[in-house]
């Protein structure tokens, strides 16, 4: 069935609040007016209109009235590109999603018992993942050789890439680890894998690890896991293992980390010579860990915390930085999506950056990475609207409320914020927002 989709920016209005939700709710505490301008000005929605061919299956693990499938692999196996599969609360097992663009909306109570695998998808091919639990294996969630776009969000069980031109992880708990793949994380909390203990006991991993191709981590929290415990002949073994790095970049790779003070990065505790003699002593692992080996690779950090991780009993603290990283004055700015979509409902955008940074909003319908020169991050989004916000204000925080339209669950569209800084007028980007309907 062939649908016209509209999801857009309403006639009536666009309302920016200019200052930050902390500075409001102080001076209604207080009696006073709150200092912020509002500004609305009519915008055509049809730039952001799109036509869809796309088929909507219902998957429900107790069946029922309505329901097309009762798994989700035969859901997927059915499904064209572009279609949508919406999956009530229930138990499932693993699925995969190979060569074709489709979009899984889970939600609260959505658990997969097994992995889940995206491989070979093609240029143009868009994969949603969203709203899933994934236990019962170490390495849950694998995405492996995708030409296309492919949006994971409110995912429990950690990520693994390797190979892949766009990966947009958002709200995902759990290990990370990014092999030559372009990485944007956005409001995670990542956890190393623990070593193991005994005679040749292993280091923790690394919250977040990229080896090699490039990772944007933003408005995110990493620690390192804990280092393996020695046992029996200490002097036959190279010791305990040592703790992971909250971040670690090696071989050629290059990654940006921004965020606020809230955000850190910790080194994971190292592990105890419980050994017949007893004699080493590690520190804890560091914060952020750029590799010294590979002269090519960078890391870029601004805004978050590190810190270094707990030493064995006695023994000091890890270093919050490890290498020649390299601290990025001003603070590089982020984009947050406050929120979840759906149809109808406003879309609340969160844009701090430099005080008095000029800053546009950019909306597309499509994902892209355009390396053009005019920044270190790429061009995310589309440019089908280009919404002018006015500067930063002293708070460094712009909140943008976007009407919107109604529209089918499984629609995407994304926002990418473009500062431009008062002095040095230096072009920086944020990192991207995909909106998702539910």
């Amino acid at each position: 069935m062939e649908a016209f989709v509209r999801f857009a920016l309403r006639r009536a209005s666009l309302v920016c609040a200019l200052a930050s939700s902390a500075l409001a709710s102080s001076a209604l505490a207080s009696g006073a007016h709150a200092t912020s301008a509002l500004a609305t000005s009519g915008l055509a929605t049809s730039a952001l209109a799109t036509s869809a061919l796309a088929t909507g299956w219902l998957v429900d693990d107790d069946g029922g009235v309505g329901v097309d499938f009762t798994d989700i692999q035969a859901a997927i196996d059915a499904a064209r590109d572009g279609d949508v599969i919406r999956v009530r609360p229930g138990e499932y097992g693993g699925f995969k999603i190979e060569g074709k663009g489709v979009r899984v909306l889970g939600g609260p109570g959505v658990r997969c018992h097994d992995g889940i695998a995206i491989f070979a998808t093609p240029p143009a091919a868009l994969v949603v993942v969203s709203g899933v639990v994934l236990t019962g294996v170490r390495d849950p969630f694998f995405v492996g050789s995708t030409s296309g776009p492919v949006l994971v969000q409110d995912v429990v069980g950690g990520l693994q890439c390797s190979g892949c031109a766009d990966v947009r992880a958002f709200a995902v708990v759990g290990a990370i680890r990014s092999v030559d793949s372009r990485l944007e994380l956005v409001r995670s909390l990542c956890q190393g894998v623990d070593g193991v203990s005994g005679k040749h006991p292993t280091g923790g991993d690394a919250g977040i690890d990229v080896w090699g191709g490039r990772a944007h981590v933003a408005l995110t929290s990493a620690t390192g896991g804990r280092g393996g415990d020695l046992h029996g002949d200490g002097f036959a073994s190279g010791g305990p293992g040592y703790g992971g790095a909250g971040l670690r970049v090696i071989w050629n790779g290059w990654a940006c980390v921004a965020g606020g003070p809230t955000d850190a990065f910790v080194g994971g505790v190292s592990g105890e010579d419980l050994s017949w003699h007893p004699w080493f002593c590690l520190e804890g692992g560091p914060g952020l860990h750029l590799s010294e080996l590979d002269p090519s690779a960078e890391l870029h950090w601004s805004g978050v915390s590190p810190f270094g991780g707990p030493g064995a009993t006695g023994c000091p603290l890890g270093p919050p930085l490890l290498g020649p990283v390299t601290h990025v004055v001003p603070d590089d700015p982020t984009l947050e999506l406050v929120g979840r979509a759906s149809a109808g409902a406003r879309v609340r955008f969160r844009v701090r950056g430099p005080v008095g940074a000029r800053v546009e909003l950019v909306l597309g319908r499509t994902p892209i990475v355009v390396a053009d020169g005019r920044a270190a991050i790429e061009r995310l989004a589309t440019r089908d609207v280009v919404l002018a916000l006015g500067t930063l204000p002293a708070s460094g925080e712009l909140v943008c409320d976007v009407p919107t339209e109604p529209a089918p669950a499984g629609t995407v569209f994304v926002g990418q914020a473009e500062l431009e800084m008062s002095v040095t007028h230096e072009l920086r980007r944020t990192n991207s927002a995909p909106v998702v309907v539910h």
